[in-house]
């Protein structure tokens, strides 16, 4: 059975709201559920969804829930949960999971349009994308352009969203639910309380 893992730090809406207790898991997108679309997976990733998600993200490795529960706030007496999930091998009726990187990668156009979602930067210009808070001047520094302009310097051009969610989603091992994953889902569920 597959294990996935969803990390809630401290006064964050699954540590406030434990889905142990309620039973599910709630996508905070209004009834009745928004169908699948490709779009939807893009801004639900990139913090961008209009009213809600109809996804709820979760990651297949326990060390991205961890950082996610084990924030700085996080403390013995007020710690963040990690919680392990075991779905059934065939998904019940209802259970919709889908791999944002290939739901993305399947809608991106081809190699030679002029529209792409590849990057302008350096080999290290992921890393902006990646961990923005930290690396944010690998996005806004600037790379020699080729000849005749030969040893001009530019900056590149903003990442897409399309980009930036594919980066994202392989750094969180990133598995989305549509709708809610309930008690009827799961064959076992665990809460693990973290802390740095």
């Amino acid at each position: 059975m597959p294990i996935y893992y969803k990390g809630a730090a401290p006064r964050t809406h699954w540590h406030d709201n434990d889905p142990i207790h309620a039973g599910a898991f709630t996508s905070w997108s209004s009834r009745p559920i928004p169908a699948h679309d490709t779009q939807r997976v893009v801004r639900h990733i990139v913090g961008r969804a209009p009213q809600g998600s109809p996804y709820i993200s979760f990651s297949r490795s326990y060390g991205v829930a961890w950082n996610y529960a084990a924030q700085p706030n996080a403390t013995a007496n007020a710690p963040g949960y990690v919680y392990e999930i075991d779905l059934p091998d065939t998904l019940p009726p209802g259970l919709e999971l889908y791999d944002p990187v290939a739901e993305i990668a399947r809608k991106l156009p081809s190699s030679s349009s002029l529209v792409t979602y590849q990057h302008e930067g350096d080999q290290k210009y992921l890393l902006g994308v990646m961990a923005y808070s930290r690396f944010q001047l690998r996005l806004q520094r600037t790379d020699p352009e080729p000849p005749p302009g030969g040893g001009l310097l530019r900056t590149p051009r903003d990442p897409s969203d399309e980009l930036k969610s594919i980066v994202l989603a392989l750094r969180d091992a990133e598995v989305l639910v549509r709708g809610e994953v309930n008690s009827g889902h799961w064959t076992h569920i665990k809460r693990h309380k973290v802390w740095p």
